[in-house]
């Protein structure tokens, strides 16, 4: 399936690997190199992870298994909980599942309805956290791991760290639809939150064979529209097929009813957005960061070249230039720590206010629906029912504060990113600019980028937890319902503005918690990235010092390792501009 972009990651691979262990021969900065290593390792070892989510009957359970060329789950685990199953790579079918109380244990997948069905594992009573199976699936090869996920809303609503944790991991999702029926209101309630944590979301319209092409069209048209007008969705490409015969033709080895399935363009387009995805993201990074290094080792190299041929005094007092500058820098470093710390005293002070302003907005506009609500009914109100109304209502408030005040602070941190990386590559140029002066060699300029920590990405609170509203007891079932009432909408009420105040309270300190230590992670790999650049120069000219004092025969023997040296690193530069 992945054939073309299994073969071009084993060709980076290779060319990072090389220049991975030249760098190592190079006696490179082991900071630099570690980090290259665990790039080339994440190209290696990448896993896209693609979620598959769908109503009960959309057919999800068999598009997988079509997905997979085999029936590998059974059809009839149904209904499923909220139990995250990953599909993965491997040599034997094994399923393991891992609990949230205890080691993990393979079991046979005849087992499997035993721990992600509701009828088996009611309430999740044993603790499941995920299942994992393992197939020799070429389609997995490749590092795609298929996630069913079926209780997404619910995962929602439950939202522990470690599921949110893994929410954050998803690359895509395949939203399953039918043509008979088409996209229902539930639907797209679930996939409105399923956007708030997968970017890339593919639309398939299942069961086309049991329509006729008239009606299959109108189904369609009738999803695009619904779609665009309450998920506000733009791009929506909703592929038509039958996975009940594509896993027919795949389990019988059926060409022609593979052809019919039309699973076959939808498999097409995914493979091309794996492809393309890949190389703008994790193999892209790993090519930059190649090039990147090889600039800087091409720079360490005609240093060296160009010094072995000056006299040892005159490189000295060169020398003396080089870390007279490098003490420069720490004033230039301490500059940057100060200007960041501003910053997010700012983006603290701004969005202390947008907080404050949201509690006085959202206790006002609560209380106005409880009053319009209750206040006008004229039968008897039930504590639950309150409990339940202001429960769904601070949820819903504080998830569109979360969506609509989200993209401001991505946009806030890649501003400040874009920000002090141009002043740290400016001066990592000045370091490279002064020794490429001193040696009369040419440099490059810098071109990486320092990374934000993904795990550090800001949302605003963890869990948003379902308000547990304390009991009034039973005694004002016995009072008139007018009295019962006024007492019981007068408590909720205060109760409200403590619990909006609480999750006011559980923002503020998520957000300033994580954007502290994003700012932070980011001010220390700026620093690293000058203070590796730094070193690098000024130990390759201290080496020739040294070097020039084993005299002529040596020296000429180095000349000729370093131009060997320097061919390859060319070459190795040349590779990854294929790429």
């Amino acid at each position: 399936m992945l054939d073309n972009y299994t073969k071009s990651k084993q060709e980076i691979v290779s060319v990072l690997d090389e220049i991975f262990h030249m760098l190592l021969g190079l006696k490179f900065n082991n900071d630099a190199l570690n980090a290259f290593k665990d790039k080339i390792d994440r190209v290696r070892l990448d896993r896209f992870n693609l979620v598959v989510v769908g109503q009960y009957k959309r057919g999800k359970t068999t598009f997988i298994n079509a997905l997979l060329g085999a029936d590998i789950l059974p059809t009839a685990i149904v209904p499923l909980t909220s139990i995250v199953t990953i599909m993965e790579y491997g040599e034997q079918v094994e399923a393991t599942v891992e609990f949230l109380d205890k080691a993990p244990q393979k079991i046979e997948i005849a087992a499997l309805p035993q721990y992600i069905t509701e009828t088996e594992n009611p309430n999740n009573f044993k603790n499941v956290k995920l299942v994992t199976i393992t197939y020799p699936s070429p389609y997995l090869q490749g590092g795609l791991r298929l996630i069913d996920t079926p209780g997404i809303g619910s995962v929602f609503q439950h939202n522990t760290d470690v599921t949110y944790s893994f929410l954050q991991e998803v690359d895509a999702a395949i939203f399953l639809l039918s043509a008979d029926p088409p996209i229902s209101r539930d639907e797209c309630q679930f996939l409105k939150d399923i956007t708030k944590y997968v970017r890339k979301i593919f639309f398939i319209q299942n069961k086309i064979d049991l329509v006729n092409e008239k009606d299959r069209e109108q189904s369609m048209n009738f999803s695009q529209k619904i779609i665009k007008q309450e998920v506000k969705l733009d791009e929506i490409a909703i592929f038509p097929l039958s996975a009940k015969m594509a896993l027919e033709g795949a389990i019988t080895d059926n060409a022609s009813l593979i052809g019919k399935s039309k699973i076959g363009d939808f498999l097409h387009m995914l493979e091309q957005f794996l492809i393309n995805e890949r190389k703008q993201t994790l193999i892209k990074s790993a090519v930059l960061m190649g090039k990147q290094l090889l600039s800087e080792a091409t720079l360490k190299i005609d240093l060296e070249m160009a010094s072995l041929d000056m006299p040892i005094n005159e490189i000295e007092q060169k020398l003396v230039r080089l870390r007279e500058h490098a003490q420069g820098l720490s004033q230039d470093k301490q500059d940057v720590a100060y200007l960041l710390k501003g910053e997010l005293d700012r983006f603290n002070t701004r969005m202390e206010q947008a907080i404050n302003k949201f509690k006085a907005e959202t206790i006002e506009q609560l209380k106005k629906k409880v009053r319009e609500r209750f206040l006008k009914n004229t039968s008897r109100l039930e504590e639950q029912a309150i409990n339940s109304f202001l429960a769904g209502a601070i949820n819903e408030q504080f998830e569109i504060w979360q969506k609509n005040n989200e993209r401001e602070i991505q946009d806030w941190l890649l501003t400040l990113k874009q920000r002090f990386e141009a002043k740290n590559r400016q001066l990592i140029d000045d370091m490279k600019r002064l020794a490429s002066n001193l040696f009369h060699v040419d440099f490059t300029p810098s071109s990486l980028c320092v990374d934000l920590d993904q795990k550090s990405n800001l949302y605003f609170l963890t869990e948003i937890p379902k308000p547990m509203f304390n009991s009034l007891g039973g005694f004002h079932k016995w009072l008139p319902v007018a009295w019962s009432k006024q007492i019981i909408i007068k408590r909720k009420l205060d109760e409200l503005e403590e619990l909006v105040d609480m999750n006011c309270g559980r923002i503020r300190h998520d957000l300033f918690t994580r954007t502290a230590k994003t700012i932070e992670e980011f001010r220390r790999r700026l620093e690293d990235s000058l203070d590796r650049m730094t070193a690098d120069i000024i130990i390759t000219i201290e080496t020739v010092v040294r070097n020039k004092q084993q005299g002529e025969q040596q020296i000429r023997k180095r000349k000729s390792e370093l131009e060997n040296i320097r061919s390859r690193l060319t070459a190795l530069n040349t590779a990854l501009d294929l790429f």
